[in-house]
């Protein structure tokens, strides 16, 4: 066939196409002797068939069942992945079982949304243990990369969760580790220990900028729109810090924190926890508006795992005589009031107790995540794959 093959037309062809392209334009109806659906029906049964086996290829090739890994969320999304190289063991007995998580990945990142399940991203090279983390847009995860002299390497790679294009954005030094990761807008908070200390390290994806916070230990830190809220060591006492990284300013917010355990930013609050004894923590929020600080909640079985301006979320484990270990969940509103949302064995990666948008997010040992609203709504839970 050449170039110009078909640009030669009869003109009574041509005047019956044009004839044709008058009728649509008129808003006449037509009836066509076929119908398309009973035609593409098995063109897209086919794709349906296509892309569910090779989501089924993928997502549990070596048989272990790997625990889904919440890594993000809103109101109306659940993202979560699942780490192929983790490794199930269980004992005989009441003993829980437990998982050895693969270091080297790979991981699926899921997104379930309006009760439709959809593998985004396969076998993604980084894994669940070291702050896996999104924004709904983009994907940040660690990848340990091969031993030099100095040991094996951690860098923080950042892509896509719907465009492929992952870039290097961090680059641990030897003898570092990055503990975490948290990813919120146009920012990546990273927390890095080694050395002499620890560090949290700020990257402005849009930019690539970077702001760097040292401090001798750090215990816990949230990133969220543009403040960095965290609990760090300052000449022996335990400071609660909040930074407003857009007007670069900085706030102590309480020092002489005696068991710091925790730290979430909410709209309008910091919110932050201290161990008092016995798996019990002390919750207390600061009004980012105000500029006030109250107790929220004096004694709290469990730890504090998420918050929102009006609710937060615990998990507590419990030790049974026979050693066995169980995990509550419990949602607790501004006025103290306090419901369980849920008791299950502490198998494997059960747990992950969080809130995301106005939804409380948690894993029970069935592998199912389940989703409960912070007020009124239906709960629902769903399999991982």
């Amino acid at each position: 066939m050449t170039r110009n093959s078909g640009a030669r037309r009869q003109p009574g062809a041509l005047a019956a196409v044009l004839a044709g392209a008058a009728l649509l334009q008129a808003g006449c109806t037509l009836t066509s002797p076929f119908d398309p659906a009973g035609v593409l029906a098995p063109i897209n049964e086919f794709v349906n068939e296509a892309q569910n086996a090779v989501e089924g290829a993928v997502a549990n090739p070596f048989g272990n069942d790997p625990y889904p890994v919440v890594i993000g969320g809103d109101s109306t999304r659940v993202f979560y992945a699942t780490n192929l190289g983790d490794t199930l063991i269980r004992f005989p007995g009441p003993t829980n079982d437990i998982v050895l998580p693969g270091l080297l990945g790979p991981s699926n990142l899921y997104m379930h949304q309006n009760g439709v399940r959809t593998l985004l991203r396969p076998l993604v090279p980084g894994n669940t243990f070291f702050g896996l983390t999104t924004n709904g847009e983009d994907v940040a995860f660690v990848q340990v990369i091969g031993a030099g002299a100095g040991g094996p390497r951690m860098q923080v790679v950042v892509g896509g969760l719907f465009i492929a294009g992952d870039r290097v954005v961090y680059e641990a030094a030897p003898g570092e580790y990055v503990l975490d990761l948290h990813l919120s807008g146009e920012l990546l908070a990273i927390g890095v220990v080694g050395g002499a200390g620890a560090r949290l390290i700020v990257v402005d994806l849009a930019d690539g900028s970077q702001r760097e916070f040292s401090e001798a230990l750090i215990h816990a830190f949230d990133l969220r729109d543009r403040r960095l809220a965290y609990i760090a060591d300052d000449q022996g006492e335990a400071v609660v810090l909040l930074r407003d990284l857009a007007r670069d300013i900085g706030t102590e917010l309480a020092r002489g924190v005696r068991t710091p355990a925790s730290v979430f930013l909410t709209d309008n609050f910091v919110v932050w926890t201290d161990a008092i004894s016995g798996g019990v923590e002390r919750v207390w929020a600061y009004d980012i508006r105000e500029g006030t600080t109250r107790l929220w909640a004096d004694a709290v079985q469990g730890q504090v795992r998420g918050a929102s301006d009006d609710f937060f979320v615990t998990q507590e484990r419990i030790v049974r005589g026979n050693g066995s270990v169980r995990l509550v969940i419990r949602r607790y509103a501004a006025a103290g009031a306090s419901d369980v949302l849920g008791e299950f064995p502490a198998n494997g990666r059960a747990g992950q107790a969080q809130i995301r948008g106005q939804r409380i997010i948690f894993v029970n040992s069935d592998r199912r995540v389940v989703v409960v609203p912070l007020g009124e709504g239906r709960r629902f839970n769903f399999r991982p794959f």
